[in-house]
């Protein structure tokens, strides 16, 4: 996240999430929790998202639910409001 804004962030029990102004999440925290042998010390896109435009995301104490539309959509208030894009919910659980 150097070149983005925060557009929001969200803590779990021992991780943290932020989605920048781009669509992509980021996540930090104890490594365990993010399925790494090691703590994330600094915010880490999630991978399997960076291909989808994260347009709202929720944080609990073990997970991230996330809404995403494609990211070749033209914008986020036309991917919302237009009935032909596919919209996916994602829940992150971690363990």
């Amino acid at each position: 996240m150097v070149s983005t804004q925060v557009a929001w962030v969200g803590a779990g029990a021992t991780f943290a999430a932020a989605l920048d102004d781009d669509g992509v999440l980021h996540v930090w925290g104890r490594g365990d929790v993010l399925g790494r042998r090691e703590h994330v010390e600094a915010p880490m896109p999630v991978w399997p998202l960076v291909k989808r435009r994260v347009v709202a995301a929720a944080v609990g104490a073990g997970h991230v639910l996330c809404r995403s539309v494609p990211r070749d959509a033209a914008d986020t208030a036309s991917a919302e409001t237009n009935h032909g894009v596919r919209r996916t919910w994602s829940l992150f659980k971690v363990p």
